[in-house]
């Protein structure tokens, strides 16, 4: 069996969805925050054992919101299967 593991995840901008302008990162799980203890010591490698667990970032969700204060994209999606993150990208931070 193959072990890959999904990471990073991008975003792709386009205004016609097909010609796209820019590409981000949303999230590794190897960046700097997320591999210092307490919040992931282990980065993309898995705490815990299990047959379905899959390393990276897993089932992402995204929705775009406006209002005061609370403006941007954001993206809910599962770590490893074993944590669940929730990243904010601020409307005027993308190249758009």
């Amino acid at each position: 069996m193959v072990n890959l593991i999904r990471d990073p995840l991008t975003l792709a901008l386009s205004h016609d969805g097909w010609h796209f302008t820019s590409v981000g990162n949303i999230g590794s799980c190897w960046e700097g925050v997320f591999t210092n203890p307490p919040q992931q010591p282990l980065g993309c490698l898995n705490r815990f054992k299990g047959g379905g667990i899959q390393q990276g970032l897993q089932y992402p969700q995204a929705i775009a919101v406006t209002g005061k204060g609370v403006e941007g994209f954001y993206v809910i999606l599962s770590q490893n299967k074993e944590d669940i993150w929730v990243s904010h990208t601020p409307f005027k931070s993308l190249n758009f």
